[in-house]
């Protein structure tokens, strides 16, 4: 016949009887207002870690979006400066495009637009951009690290040469896009040619962003 035995602590003296602690409950319910109050910041925490932490989602997606402001503001030289175009941003302009970018629709009277992002013009001058980026990019990451080095078997004078055109043509089209001396005050004229500059570089510094963003 078994024997029915009190299961007791490892004392020998305090008997288990299954039930939980009063304060059990104490702590739970404290515990649950703790997660509660932090509701907020952890969830802003979260965020920020899935847009700060390399390789994530959340920063894989800020680096591309990085990396396209860097192709617009490039490609904007290119659109005012050959399609003679409203610049796609308001920096330095007296009028820009506005909600021109979009598609957009109308009853009285009827009308329909496409918007800038359908302009045939305005997708050569993202093609342009790239390309010139993409010059550009190799021109600095193998030719002037490397002297001396070909860049996919092309000699290096014909790189040097290509280059050269491309900065000259990326010059010309940005201060074409914005002069800096339309400007009278001595500060509005550093502040638009730093901005010219920035443009210049802008996309090849969104890919590296982008890049790091990655994680590779």
């Amino acid at each position: 016949m078994e024997s029915n035995k009190q299961l007791t602590s490892s004392d020998g003296k305090t008997p288990l009887t299954g039930q939980k602690p009063k304060g059990d409950a104490f702590h739970a319910v404290t515990k649950w207002l703790v997660v509660a109050i932090s509701f907020v910041p952890r969830t802003l925490a979260s965020i920020m870690e899935h847009f700060t932490e390399a390789g994530s989602a959340g920063a894989i997606a800020l680096g591309s979006l990085v990396f396209t402001v860097g192709v617009l503001l490039t490609t904007d030289s290119y659109w005012q400066s050959l399609f003679q175009g409203a610049a796609l941003f308001p920096f330095f302009e007296e009028t820009w495009a506005g909600w021109s970018w979009l598609p957009s629709f109308g009853l009285f009277p009827p009308r329909a637009s496409a918007g800038i992002i359908f302009n045939f013009a305005f997708v050569f001058s993202v093609a342009l951009s790239f390309v010139i980026q993409i010059i550009q990019s190799a021109t600095i990451r193998n030719a002037a690290f490397k002297v001396g080095a070909s860049v996919n078997g092309i000699s290096p004078k014909t790189v040097g040469l290509i280059a050269i055109a491309s900065w000259t043509f990326d010059l010309i089209q940005t201060f074409g896009s914005r002069n800096p001396l339309q400007f009278s005050d001595p500060g509005d004229i550093f502040k638009c040619l730093m901005y010219n500059l920035f443009s210049i570089v802008a996309a090849e510094l969104g890919y590296v962003v982008y890049r790091m963003l990655k994680g590779s």
